[in-house]
């Protein structure tokens, strides 16, 4: 038979308890949640953690986390590590499952805004073939909607530094004489050069040729062909070029040398 518990012995026995708890909130805390059944529910008011990883089944070595990082004085990120390369197979998407109740299929899951490994970025595709790639639905600027953009337009690189008169052997050689300078340039078009300036890049002031392909001028009623397709250098045939700081274009003798101004 036991005997009669003492009060001495109940204060002893409390201080062993305190000093064994003690022991156990001095090391480090972690919490695990297991699958069982029933599984655990409830809601939490706050749950701290430097780095949360996201597990699932064991079909590859990819960590998936995310982590508050404390940068520097008052400077902190959200981070989000998708995968452990930079080959674009790993990819941060977010995206909507069909309402189930609403008669859809919870199993179907649609992409809306895919982040891959490799840096591209994808809107309404999963699978982004450039830095970002709209998969559709346009993109709105200042007030207005575009859902295409212009193509062949090149904007202006710079003037060559050698003068050519208009017999440049074509408008093939022409484009090769910008390429020697600005590889993989050309002869500026007029409407590349207005494209420049819609751009707001700056093109240097001076006498240049540009192309701007049949014109008549009405001042002696004869055909400007880019000095016939740059393949003339005499007076009686025409071409266009700037005029000065001012940029305005302006007729010229195809004998009288000048720089190409180079559009890429």
């Amino acid at each position: 038979m036991f005997g009669r518990t003492t009060l001495k012995e109940l204060i002893l026995l409390g201080v062993m308890l305190f000093g064994l708890c003690t022991v156990c909130f001095g090391q480090e805390e972690s919490i695990t949640i297991t699958t069982y059944y029933p599984s655990p529910y409830g809601s939490y008011n706050e749950l701290q953690t430097n780095r949360l990883y996201i597990g699932g089944p064991a079909q590859n070595t990819d960590q998936l986390w995310i982590e508050r990082a404390d940068v520097g004085d008052d400077w902190s990120e959200f981070r989000i590590g998708i995968g452990d390369n930079t080959g674009g197979d790993d990819s941060f998407v977010i995206g909507v499952v069909p309402c189930f109740t609403c008669g859809g299929n919870p199993e179907v899951w649609n992409p809306l805004f895919t982040v891959r490994n490799n840096g591209r970025v994808g809107i309404g595709t999963p699978d982004p073939q450039a830095a970002l790639d709209m998969g559709g639905g346009g993109i709105r600027l200042g007030g207005v909607t575009r859902t295409s953009w212009p193509s062949g337009l090149g904007v202006y690189v710079g003037r060559t530094t050698a003068q050519y008169t208009g017999n440049m052997g074509g408008y093939t050689g022409a484009n090769e004489r910008c390429a020697a300078q600005y590889p993989g340039s050309h002869l500026c078009t007029a409407s590349e050069l207005l494209n420049s300036i819609n751009q707001g890049i700056n093109i240097d002031g001076g006498w240049a040729w540009y192309s701007t392909g049949t014109l008549m001028d009405t001042n002696t009623n004869r055909l400007v062909s880019d000095c016939s397709g740059w393949t003339q250098s005499g007076n009686f045939w025409g071409g266009h070029r700037t005029r000065g700081a001012s940029l305005s274009p302006a007729w010229n003798w195809c004998d009288n040398p000048h720089p190409l101004m180079c559009c890429q």
